[in-house]
């Protein structure tokens, strides 16, 4: 899952959220425009509720996402500079 199609999951998500469960179908129809993978993915979201398991949703896609972003750096530019290789993870900086 690419940077942008999970703020668009995210995005979508928090507008469903926040209305009221009589109206979230028509307003996924309307958001969605016709993304069945979307859709599930929102659809996926709000069937986990709040809470914990929630948490673990959003976790895991923030944590997919930077896994993908992680290896997809590796040989390209970034302005001046050339990334060769992950050199460490985590800290608190």
């Amino acid at each position: 899952m690419t940077p942008e199609r999970w703020q668009q999951i995210k995005s979508v998500w928090e507008t469903a959220y926040l209305a009221p469960a009589a109206e979230r179908g028509a307003l996924l129809d309307r958001l969605c425009q016709g993304d069945a993978d979307l859709r599930h993915e929102v659809e996926k979201l709000l069937s986990t509720g709040s809470g914990e398991a929630l948490l673990r949703a959003v976790v895991g896609g923030a944590a997919a996402r930077f896994q993908e972003s992680r290896t997809a750096l590796t040989g390209k530019a970034l302005g001046p500079y050339q990334v060769h290789r992950l050199i460490g993870r985590g800290g608190m900086g």
